[in-house]
């Protein structure tokens, strides 16, 4: 059996990269339905902005009721979803896009989704930087910033880690 090994022993490498530290390593695992590693510290998974009207254990809003630019990937109810919010002037975020893709390329296929959310004010800077960091996840934008605004992003990057039942497991600054 050629069983895909968990990037859980990676923490050192994607930890650090994706601003995921206290412990959470974006391996999604067994308690979502992944069968990988997904060690959360409480402390990490409630760390949050004290504006943030989202909260570990909140559903995550329905993408669909905002002016997103892009394709919503459709059933993601049983999924297990990272969502993250970028920009291509933010360095972390710069960083992050690569891992991004490792991680949808490995695990795509087992039920994660990355959805990742672009903050440019420029349609342009946010193409620019597709052209340069090719991606096959689903990358949406938030040009009119109601979803953020609704959210009240305090800094970029975050990501929210999805449940399959859309609830919010962890939020990472």
């Amino acid at each position: 059996m050629n069983e895909e090994p968990s990037i859980a022993g990676r923490r050192s490498r994607l930890g650090p990269c994706l601003g995921l530290s206290g412990g959470l390593v974006l391996a999604l695992g067994c308690g979502l339905g992944l069968g990988l590693a997904f060690p959360v510290s409480v402390h990490a998974a409630e760390r949050t902005s004290t504006n943030a009207t989202l909260r570990v254990g909140d559903a995550f809003p329905d993408l669909t009721k905002f002016e997103l630019e892009g394709s919503v990937p459709e059933a993601l109810q049983g999924k297990v979803v990272v969502v993250d919010f970028w920009a291509s002037w933010c360095g972390t975020c710069r960083r992050t896009f690569p891992l991004m893709e490792e991680l949808h390329q490995r695990f795509g296929r087992r039920g994660l989704v990355i959805l990742t959310i672009n903050e440019d004010k420029s349609r342009a800077a946010m193409t620019e930087f597709l052209k340069e960091n090719p991606v096959t996840f689903a990358v949406l934008r938030d040009a009119k910033r109601k979803l953020a605004a609704q959210l009240q992003i305090p800094s970029l990057p975050i990501s929210y880690l999805l449940d399959g039942t859309g609830r919010v497991r962890s939020i990472q600054p």
